[in-house]
């Protein structure tokens, strides 16, 4: 997603149907959606088509409208419906259903734009890939490296790779940050 006042990327989403986008909230939240185009077909972030925003929801808002509980106390998760179906030659994505302890030691790929080890956005989706940890693993290694007990929720999942990919808060935004893959 792009914000077109200044022209510059906002967040990364998952296109899981031809109408509808899969994003974090904290990404439109007290934004004027009217100046924010999502780009769909291409890994190059000022390529691609830009398609305005319907509507969105978040997963709070969604859930009290239903009555529904949340489960967690955070739930940084929204839905955007475009205005125009996307072009049917470009294929939304599968969403997973299994459960986290059938991928623990898979290797896969985790793809976005994000700040390369030299401090830009890089204009190019970067990827890399990683293995998924198990949830014991995940807190014993960040137990380690934070010098102090933690603890994560089950429904989280963690990875490792070499070289590495951090994902850290900048600017209130989740920022993948991949570290010596850019030469």
């Amino acid at each position: 997603m792009t914000s077109s006042q200044n022209i510059r990327h906002v967040c990364a989403g998952t296109l899981v149907s031809f109408k509808h986008v899969l994003t974090a909230e904290h990404c439109l939240v007290n934004r004027n959606t009217t100046l924010i185009k999502v780009i769909v077909g291409s890994t190059y972030l000022i390529m691609g088509r830009r398609h305005s925003i319907l509507w969105w929801i978040g997963f709070d808002h969604w859930s009290s409208q239903l009555n529904i509980r949340p489960t967690f106390m955070m739930n940084d998760i929204a839905i955007i419906k475009l205005k125009v179906r996307i072009n049917s030659s470009i294929i939304p994505a599968t969403l997973s259903n299994y459960e986290n302890s059938a991928i623990f030691g898979l290797n896969v790929e985790i793809a976005g734009w994000g700040i390369s080890n030299t401090g830009e956005v890089a204009p190019i989706m970067e990827k890399i890939k990683v293995t998924v940890l198990s949830k014991d693993e995940c807190e014993a290694r960040a137990s380690i490296l934070a010098e102090e007990e933690l603890r994560f929720e089950s429904v989280l999942f963690c990875t490792a790779a070499n070289p590495f990919a951090l994902v850290k808060i900048m600017d209130k935004l989740l920022v993948l940050q991949l570290l010596s893959l850019i030469k």
